[in-house]
């Protein structure tokens, strides 16, 4: 009986091994809401500064509200790599309102880790910042489509 002891406990150890590996990993995800630290109401201004150096500022309250629609279904996923794998940025915007002001772009950073915006809000969002730029500052951005 003892010489199957060590055939049993490898068996055992083979068997919760492989019932880990199939086990669900928790996603490094987040909603940019829960990142920021904010339910984006009450925003007045937001101003966007593109990566070719153009700066445009939104005031409009319908402009505005189309924007926070879209940030509001914006996840995040956690990059494992500190540094993101793209040089550069489309643009990055600060959003203030009475209390607070927060900085969104495609990469935002915490104490602890990078966390790179996903999905097809992200891209969205990206898509109407450019056109709303466009609209405002001609020649924005050339060379780069959606």
């Amino acid at each position: 009986m003892n010489k199957w002891l060590p055939l049993g406990l490898l068996v055992v150890f083979i068997f919760i091994f492989f019932t880990w590996l199939t086990l669900p990993t928790p996603t490094e995800e987040i909603d940019l809401q829960d990142f920021l630290h904010t339910d984006f109401s009450g925003i007045n201004k937001m101003e966007v500064r593109f990566g070719d150096g153009n700066r445009m500022a939104i005031e409009e309250a319908s402009t505005i509200n189309t924007i926070v629609a879209t940030l509001k279904g914006i996840r995040l996923k956690k990059l494992h790599s500190q540094s993101p794998e793209s040089v550069g940025y489309l643009y990055y915007m600060d959003i203030s309102s009475d209390s607070q002001t927060v900085r969104y772009s495609k990469f935002v950073h915490d104490e602890h880790a990078t966390y790179q915006s996903i999905g097809p809000k992200s891209k969205e969002l990206d898509e109407l910042i450019v056109k709303i730029g466009r609209e405002k500052i001609p020649g924005l951005l050339s060379g780069i489509e959606f």
